[in-house]
């Protein structure tokens, strides 16, 4: 399963696609991860990057892993709707999904990424 790594140093600082990749490879699931990450960068400055677009459209993936920007964090309709960008350059069939900080959960008025199917 070839996984694409999307976001920034929340990404690269705390190791997600090689400790991801020994998480499954420890449930006899190995991945193969790729990463694409600028420190401080949201999901809004990766669409416009070429190598973004590129990796989306012909690099085969079978799922997409989104990290937005935190600091600071530009509100959930900021995520979802650069999600929602990614997922349709992705071809039919690729898994988005998107991750954050699980703090901001707890705040008011917080919802998941997830209740829209990335």
């Amino acid at each position: 399963m070839k996984v694409l790594f999307i976001g920034n140093s929340h990404t690269f600082v705390h190791y997600v696609p090689a400790r991801t990749a020994e998480f499954c490879k420890s449930y006899g699931q190995p991945i193969e991860p790729v990463m694409l990450t600028h420190p401080g960068m949201g999901l809004d400055w990766h669409l416009r990057q070429s190598q973004t677009y590129f990796n989306l459209l012909w690099g085969g993936y079978d799922a997409v892993i989104l990290q937005h920007n935190a600091h600071p964090f530009p509100g959930k309709e900021s995520l979802l709707e650069a999600g929602e960008q990614m997922a349709a350059i992705t071809p039919e069939g690729t898994k988005n999904l998107s991750v954050h900080d699980l703090e901001r959960e707890k705040q008011p008025g917080w919802a998941s990424g997830h209740e829209r199917g990335l």
